[in-house]
């Protein structure tokens, strides 16, 4: 029961923004990783990533009927691979982006959305981590090879990055941010 409530949201979300263009969006908080993300240091990273996927789309250009000021950005972290050395840590993980807006008639609408595998380079400074850097995959011919180089050259890595994964983890996601700023009931769970 439980599957079939998330899929039906998957598919109410996916409607196109084109049906309410007169409609107007109300203002969403950024989602708090807390809600989905249980462990410490992957949450901080999930933050971070909301923050710099919210901020790089910032300048979009408007679309008629949207106003990018008024959306919320959730990423979800898909098969991380984290390694650490000191103040300095590397994660490599398929990177899920997605950018919803809520409509004052009460329907969420996903607006933009991409998955890739991405390299994020952090560096911890007076306690707390910050993004220096993060490299994503190039299209078409240079896909395998440019994965294959931000890992290092490691194969295994890369091919894991490369692993096909549902839309299962964000939908969860989704689920729990939805409950959390009370835009959802809680589902029951299955028996």
């Amino acid at each position: 029961m439980r599957k079939l409530l998330v899929c039906l949201l998957v598919c109410f979300l996916s409607l196109p923004c084109a049906l309410a263009e007169s409609a107007d969006q109300v203002e969403l908080p950024l989602p708090d990783a807390a809600v989905y993300v249980p462990d410490p240091f992957l949450r901080e990273v999930t933050q971070l990533m909301t923050a710099w996927e919210h901020a790089a789309r910032v300048d979009w250009p408007d679309r008629e009927g949207v106003e990018w000021t008024k959306t919320t950005t959730l990423v979800t972290l898909h098969l991380p691979t984290v390694r650490m050395q000191g103040d300095r840590a590397t994660v490599f993980a398929r990177v899920y982006s997605a950018r919803y807006a809520l409509w004052e008639d009460g329907t969420l609408r996903l607006m933009t959305s991409r998955l890739g595998p991405r390299r994020i380079d952090l560096e911890r400074v007076d306690g707390t981590w910050r993004i220096v850097s993060v490299t994503e995959c190039q299209d078409g011919e240079r896909f395998w090879p440019s994965i294959l180089e931000f890992c290092d050259g490691d194969e295994l890595l890369a091919a894991t990055l490369t692993v096909p994964v549902g839309h299962e983890v964000h939908a969860f996601a989704l689920e729990r941010y939805l409950i959390a700023g009370g835009y959802m009931e809680p589902l029951p769970d299955d028996e």
